[in-house]
């Protein structure tokens, strides 16, 4: 999916034209003040400016750090495939959680590494993306992964994140702006 992809060589413009007898009052005609550079737009947008920081062609996949209950995590998967949010065990040890924090999970994860894979259960932790804090329920497994933890696709819509792998970028709008993250490696 394309979501405003700007062509920095068009012009775009929006013309009135009026009808004989049409007038425009005192309040619509007036210039409307250019915005200025660095001002908030509200308008998710991503530019060959963003592809500045690496090299093409590649096939990476958007791997970026969040706050965590306190911690930084590096290594998140952002995963548009998944519906679920998955953290490793090594990773719920390592924020100093203990296995009596976890709940029971009710259901298995189907087609999750091409079985049927059991959680150990769930955990509602905050998480921090830039100036935005949400409570996100967490899958815990027992598998070995080179990600700490998989953001899936439903936080991703609560969070009303627009994403391109192409820029390894993320962006998401907050109350005065809209904020982006990186992914780790081009940062």
């Amino acid at each position: 999916m394309i979501y405003n992809i700007l062509n920095l060589n068009n012009i775009n413009s929006v013309q009135v034209h009026l009808t004989k007898g049409s007038t425009l009052s005192r309040s619509e005609s007036k210039p409307q003040p250019k915005r200025q550079r660095g001002a908030p737009t509200n308008e998710i947008s991503f530019s060959d400016n963003d592809h500045a920081r690496f090299t093409f062609p590649h096939s990476d996949a958007l791997v970026i750090d969040l706050r965590v209950n306190r911690y930084s995590i590096e290594q998140i998967l952002i995963n548009q495939g998944s519906n679920y949010e998955i953290m490793y065990y090594k990773t719920f040890l390592k924020l100093g959680l203990k296995d009596g924090d976890l709940k029971p999970a009710d259901y298995p994860l189907f087609d999750f590494n091409a079985n049927l894979e059991y959680p150990l259960g769930n955990i509602v932790l905050p998480i921090r993306a830039s100036t935005k804090t949400l409570d996100v329920k967490f899958l815990v497994v027992k598998l070995s992964s080179s990600y700490n933890i998989i953001m899936g696709r439903m936080r991703l819509h609560t969070m009303k994140v627009v994403l391109s792998t192409n820029h390894q970028l993320l962006q998401f709008p907050t109350e005065h702006d809209i904020e982006q993250i990186r992914d780790l490696k081009n940062q």
